[in-house]
């Protein structure tokens, strides 16, 4: 939803603030809910006692987030 909304809108919206700040304060955001994302996955995997995902596959699933809300 959030990449769908700002498709077409280029640099940010305060202008005190540099793109690639911009940029870099998303990603540190995006990490954080998608860290939240993969704590409420583990524990619900724990609690279901279902496979747990390897931390390898958690990783590329982090990157990927962060890199479809920030990439063009």
């Amino acid at each position: 939803m959030a990449h769908t909304l700002t498709k077409g809108m280029e640099g940010c919206v305060d202008t005190k603030i540099s793109n690639g700040d911009f940029i870099n304060d998303v990603r540190g955001y995006i990490g954080d809910i998608v860290d939240g994302d993969i704590i409420v996955s583990l524990l619900m995997s724990k609690f279901n006692n279902e496979p747990v995902l390897n931390m390898q596959s958690l990783d590329g699933y982090k990157n990927k987030v962060i890199n479809w809300v920030v990439e063009p």
